[in-house]
């Protein structure tokens, strides 16, 4: 049987906790997922007091996020999709290409939907 779902969970630490503005971090993903095949057909973002961003982004497929912690420079993105051609090796290349000045990425994939 093949999967229904694949859930990409990403945990990102910035060098010298020097995060990345967070508009910068929600263009970026939002141009990825198109890239990758991805609807994006709503988003809601949030922004936390004294620091700290949410945005979910709706997707034909399911849904994204981002939640940035910048007093631990340190964010998490997901991206979770009931898209089968999605590849999440080729997103991982192009988002790491973006985010080059990371210190660390720790990703993983779940398969979802099976039994």
């Amino acid at each position: 049987m093949t999967s229904k779902s694949k859930h990409l969970l990403l945990d990102i630490w910035y060098n010298d906790g020097m995060m990345p503005l967070f508009n910068f971090l929600k263009l970026n993903l939002a141009r990825i997922l198109t890239k990758h095949g991805q609807t994006i057909l709503n988003s809601q973002e949030w922004q936390f007091y004294p620091h700290g961003n949410t945005i979910i982004f709706l997707l034909a497929s399911s849904h994204a996020s981002i939640h940035t912690f910048p007093e631990d420079g340190y964010g998490t993105i997901d991206v979770y999709t009931c898209d089968n051609n999605f590849d999440e090796k080729k997103f991982m290349d192009d988002f790491i290409h973006c985010y080059a000045y990371t210190k660390c990425i720790k990703h993983q994939v779940i398969t979802r939907g099976i039994k």
